[in-house]
């Protein structure tokens, strides 16, 4: 199950974001699997980066894998409010659709893909895109993770 907090003043289309998330899972072989989103502010997410990866700085989207356990739990997303506002601006979407592909983007990292070297992002990508399409959303073929296209905001 697919759930998701906003822990923001900005208003998303919350059922969107999860339903496409969840419908990413199935296609995987997840059905049913569990992942939760927090949309939150950058000071929160700059908290979370810090604690946990050692990075004094915000991000656009944070993932915390889950332990392997008997329920199915893959984990959570966190993903930043002010990256989402920026992106969507930039690729001239909505700010759900925005939030939506940081969220795809999120669950691939839960589903053991990665996005360190320039192939995996590249992977990343391409199968970000091809879940946008199966769900009839505006594909960007040059997109990417803040951390990696700074120089776009």
């Amino acid at each position: 199950m697919v759930t998701l907090t906003n822990h923001t003043s900005n208003r998303l289309l919350n059922s969107t974001i999860r339903d496409v998330v969840a419908r990413l899972l199935v296609h995987h072989g997840h059905e049913g699997a569990g992942v939760e989103i927090v949309i939150m502010e950058p000071g929160a997410i700059r908290e979370l980066n810090r604690d946990y990866r050692q990075m004094d700085e915000a991000t656009d989207v944070l993932t915390f894998p889950a332990p392997p356990n008997p329920i199915g739990h893959l984990g959570e997303i966190a993903i930043n409010i002010r990256d989402v506002r920026r992106g969507a601006a930039h690729r001239q979407v909505s700010r759900t659709h925005e939030a939506t592909a940081l969220a795809i983007h999120g669950a691939l990292h839960l589903l053991g893909y990665d996005d360190e070297t320039e192939p995996e992002r590249d992977e990343m990508v391409r199968l970000m895109n091809d879940h946008l399409r199966r769900e009839n959303m505006k594909v960007d073929e040059n997109w990417a993770s803040l951390p990696h296209a700074e120089e776009i905001y």
